[in-house]
Order: C-alpha cells, then structure tokens, then sequence
C-alpha cells in the first residue's frame, strides 16, 4: 500500500488474483467494490480489497478537532474482560472513561469519539469515526504504551487494534521498539507502488476514479 495524500495504491500480491487498485482517500467507493467483489478472480482476495493506507494514517494520526468543532465531554462505565496479569479466565472487570465527543458545526450526528481510561495517565485507549450519516466506520483501540524514548518525547501503543466493520476487516498491528524511527528523511518513492518487472503484463490496473466515471 502506499498514499501521497490524496491518491492511493494497493498492490495485491497473489498470482491467481494480482491487482495494483488506485483511487481517491477520500472515495468511499462502495458501489466500485462491490462490483469488484463479484469479479471471479479479484473476488477471491475478499477483504484485502477493502484495506487503505489511510485506515493505517487515521489510527496513529487521531482525528483532528478544529475550531469548526463542538466537543461534548461525557463519563463512559463498561464492563470488560479483566486484561490484568494474574486475573482468573473469563474474568471481567468494571472500567471508567472520559469520553470526547466531536461534533462538526451544524452535523447532527458525531464524526468522532475519543475514550481516555481514568485510571493511571488518562491515556487514548480508544478512538471511534463516524460517516457523515453517523455510522461508525472505524473503531481502533491502542493498549500497551511504550514508554518514551526521551523526557520530552512521547508514548506510542504497542498494539492498536484496527476494525473497519463496512469494509469487512479487522486487524492487528504489533509496534516494536527498536522498529520506530522519528522524523525520518524519506525519497518520493515511498508514496508510490511499482509493479515488480519479474510479473510481467499480467496484472490488472484497476482505477476506481475512472470506474466511477463510466
């Protein structure tokens, strides 16, 4: 996968279905991936279809509250599995939230939902997105927080649970340490996918812009 912002690219790799899609970060294209899931052949790649860089961005870059933003600050009580060290199997336990509700100016529905856990350093545990018509597109939860490289840096999850429920997907992203580099300098070829050479002409170029058009 890779994205310059506005444009992404995803690359399929298996023989039997390759693919290279593009289109627009900002399409839902819902009609277009439906139709390419009734492909014989693309159909076979089920939910890799619905994955995007910018559901990887969304989750370690939180949605932003601008100054065109209402935000409602509520307590949360649920009860969940008791996550704890040395808690019994099945165990479950009652936890507390701060949760922040983001609403655009003049939306009725929110178009996010930050969950900070009460207990301890009132961290981001949670971060739920909605649609302009208020269904929740993404929910991703962060557990695990690393501590931080430097006094003035900052701390990063060392899990983060993505769940995308209309685009069929849900997954996990496992952060190691010595893999973060901050500010790193990189070339313009990281925001874009080639095909390697050794496949030759046989993989489809899908352009769901143009698709969208026709």
């Amino acid at each position: 996968m890779a994205s310059d912002g506005e444009r992404f690219q995803l690359l399929i790799h298996p023989p039997e279905y390759r693919a290279l899609i593009m289109g627009s970060n900002a399409a839902s294209y819902r009609e277009e991936k439906a139709k390419l899931e009734k492909d014989p052949e693309l159909s076979k790649a089920g939910p890799l279809l619905n994955i995007r860089p910018q559901h990887f961005t969304g989750a370690f870059l939180p949605a932003v509250i601008d100054a065109g933003t209402e935000a409602y600050l509520h307590e949360e009580q649920v009860t969940e599995r008791d996550l704890r060290r040395g808690a019994k199997k099945n165990a479950e336990v009652r936890k507390s939230y701060y949760v922040l509700t983001a609403i655009h100016e003049g939306a009725g529905s929110p178009h996010a939902q930050f969950w900070f856990d009460r207990m301890g350093s009132i961290a981001l545990v949670r971060q739920r997105v909605f649609d302009s018509q208020g269904y929740l597109v993404t929910d991703i939860r962060y557990d695990g927080f690393l501590p931080p490289e430097s006094a003035d840096g900052h701390s990063l999850p060392a899990r983060v649970r993505i769940e995308r429920p209309y685009d069929d997907y849900a997954l996990v992203v496992t952060v190691r340490p010595d893999g973060i580099l901050v500010d790193r300098d990189l070339p313009e070829t990281a925001f874009a996918l080639e095909v390697p050479p050794e496949w030759g002409e046989s993989v489809r170029r899908i352009d769901l812009d143009e698709r969208a058009r026709n």
